[in-house]
This record gives structure tokens, sequence and C-alpha cells, in this order.
């Protein structure tokens, strides 16, 4: 079923604007019980993809990702938006919680892993990883999902992989197949 609703939306997702990839993230956190909001497109006032709250997690902001090209970024438009929360929010950064939403998870070659690793262990800043696949699977299973500041998704280059923490949020063993499109852990 995933890989027949993954066929589709890449098949419709050109035709559907920019701002698809947000708005399909919100939309799942939502579902999911997280409170979250997307910016207007253009707006320069906030350049954060997403901005979450209660319920679900206390503060957080979200960088959505399609596609392998923008993964670098990511991390990085993290540590920007983190600043901004609390440079101009005056919101201490342990209370952030940083959060990437992509299509797919890149794969284990790449330097994002890495990336995540060196940010989480020079700035214990546990940047999460979530796909539309993972979100998928907890709406379907009428799952509340709950994003601690501590990061239970949180995956780098030891683990590449979110499966485990799906499976605690589901409470029983993912029967999807390993690698099955980089959507719970990494393509080799």
């Amino acid at each position: 079923m995933l890989k027949r609703l993954f066929g589709k939306l890449a098949r419709l997702a050109p035709t559907l604007g920019p701002q698809f990839p947000n708005l399909l993230s919100r939309n799942l956190l939502i579902a999911c019980g997280v409170s979250s909001a997307a910016r207007r497109r253009g707006d320069t006032n906030v350049r954060m993809d997403l901005v979450m709250g209660p319920p679900g997690v206390s503060s957080g902001t979200a960088e959505v990702e399609v596609g392998v090209a923008g993964f670098l970024d990511a991390p990085r438009d993290l540590l920007d938006s983190l600043a901004v929360l609390s440079a101009r929010y005056s919101l201490p950064k342990e209370r952030i919680t940083t959060l990437i939403i992509a299509s797919a998870l890149p794969n284990q070659r790449s330097e994002y892993w890495q990336l995540v690793r060196d940010i989480h262990q020079v700035l214990q800043v546990p940047i999460g990883v979530m796909t539309w696949a993972a979100l998928l699977v907890l709406v379907w299973g009428r799952l509340p999902l709950r994003i601690s500041q501590r990061n239970d998704w949180y995956a780098d280059s030891e683990t590449c992989s979110i499966r485990a923490a799906v499976e605690r949020t589901l409470g029983r063993e993912l029967k999807i197949s390993q690698g099955l499109l980089g959507f719970f852990e990494s393509q080799k």
C-alpha cells in the first residue's frame, strides 16, 4: 500500500505547488496529535518550514525535505531556526524540539548522518527525523505522537534508522520490509 501511495504522490506532487510538502507534513503531524503550523509561501520573517507546539511537543521547529538534494541543508536550517526561536522568542534551546520530515531517509553514505551526530555531540541538539511513511503508519494506527526534547526520533551515523521509534510508538513490530524505499531505514 505504501509503494502505491508514494507512486501516486510522486506523479501528483509536481502539479500541487511548491508548498505541498510543507502542508502534507503539517497535516500529518496534526493528524498524529501534534499542533503545527506552516509558514506562508514567501514570508521571509519566519524562515522555518513548520512550527510545532502543544499538544505533542512543548515547542519545536521542523524542516521538510523531499528528495536527497537538500538533506545537508536541513540540519543547518534547523540550527538557524533554533537560534531565531531562542533569541527572538526567548525560548531556551533545551525546550525546543528539532525535527526533519522527509519523503525518505538519505542513504547510509550521505554526510547528513555524520553532520547530525556532530551537531548532537557539540551543541547537545538532538535532531530527529521522520518520514511521511512513518507518520502515515501512526495516522493509520490512530496513535498520538509525543516528541520530547531528548528526541526519541533521533538517528545518526550509528543507526540510520527510525524503525525502533515507530515500533515503540506503535507498541508492536512494524511488518514492512527492511529498507523499503528508505521509509524506515536508510537504503545502502
